[in-house]
């Protein structure tokens, strides 16, 4: 595209200079002067196109990492729904059993708001994989037919860690419900603040003053 400029720049000030040529010498250099100067300004004016900065579309980036971050979720939680039938019946069995159902609770959270979705897609791709390696090597070993005291030691902080997990699960759901609770309590506040301007309910508080 420069070229271009700087080729038909260039042209018309050869051009000029010979259309002027008969009036004199003096125009002659003018003309000369003219066209170089038209060329010059055209090369630095107009952008290259390999100069200029290329779009990205960052909408479609992002719903590209959203997808993928669907995708990973619902691998790993379908890797917990398949461990928990192969634990025996135990306090540890209902803790990876709740960590599963709050890991599908916050996992259709972001359709419901998705303001969670940064916060959770986060959360997931920290906590979520690690779960899955710990639980998965706790049923590995747990399996092992020869158990040492090492081992059971092992084993015993394994299950006060996906304890703390699903506390930690818990809390991030209740995280994502504040946006929810926030918005109902100023629904509920506006809604009531225009029934009592309306005269359509008592105000609670002249109530208790005429007690």
């Amino acid at each position: 595209m420069r070229k271009i400029a700087v080729l038909i720049s260039t042209s018309l000030g050869v051009g000029t200079m010979a259309v002027l040529a008969t009036v004199g010498e003096f125009s002659l250099l003018l003309s000369g002067i003219l066209g170089i100067v038209t060329a010059g300004a055209a090369f630095y004016a107009i952008p290259s196109l390999k100069e200029s900065p290329r779009l990205v579309d960052d909408t479609a980036h992002f719903s590209s990492a959203k997808l993928g971050a669907t995708d990973t979720s619902d691998r790993e939680i379908a890797q917990l729904d398949l461990m928990i039938s192969q634990v025996p019946e135990s306090s540890i069995k209902m803790t990876i059993t709740s960590i599963l159902h709050l890991a599908k609770q916050l996992q259709s959270a972001p359709s419901k708001d998705p303001r969670d979705e940064i916060d959770l897609h986060s959360f997931f791709n920290h906590y979520l994989p690690a779960t899955v390696t710990i639980c998965s090597r706790y049923l590995e070993l747990s399996q092992q037919s020869y158990q040492t005291e090492e081992l059971q030691e092992t084993l015993n902080k394994t299950e006060q860690t996906l304890q703390r997990i699903e506390s930690a699960f818990h809390k991030q759901l209740s995280n994502l419900l504040q946006n929810d609770i926030l918005d109902l309590n100023v629904e509920v506040s506006v809604l009531e603040h225009s029934l009592r301007l309306d005269g359509l309910v008592e105000d609670k508080s002249n109530s208790k003053d005429h007690l």
